[in-house]
């Protein structure tokens, strides 16, 4: 067992370690940019958004699919993007599935596509201003 002898340095070394252990976006500002009728819908995080330069922002994202009453069917990856609105295409910087990180170098294609063409189009309508 150690026992701090710093409390300040002892307290940013748990609060950063609860950080990392307990994932993104507990304090994020999710703004819902894309929604459809079959009960599927997808965020960005505002507080991520952060311009790159030239057209080029980061931003993370994450689609819900609700059933008819409103409760949670289903999640997408959390997942950063790196979005060009010269071009309009946006590449996955980095993704979670269930809280865990799938993307690893050498292995940049996700399970399945991270969001329908028309969220897409969405997201550079509400991110590319």
């Amino acid at each position: 067992m150690t026992v701090c002898k710093e409390g300040l340095i002892c307290f940013t070394l748990i609060a950063i370690s609860g950080a990392v252990l307990s994932g993104y976006g507990e304090a994020a500002d999710w703004v819902r940019f894309y929604a459809n009728s079959r009960g599927a819908a997808y965020y960005f995080d505002g507080s991520s958004l952060v311009s790159q330069g030239n057209g080029h922002f980061r931003v993370w994202t994450k689609g819900m699919e609700f059933d008819p009453r409103g409760d949670i069917k289903k999640t997408r990856p959390l997942q950063l993007l790196q979005v060009d609105c010269t071009n309009k295409s946006s590449v996955i910087l980095n993704e979670y599935i269930n809280g865990a990180p799938h993307l690893s170098q050498g292995n940049q294609k996700p399970p399945y596509s991270a969001m329908p063409e028309p969220a897409v189009q969405a997201l550079y309508t509400s991110v590319c201003r």
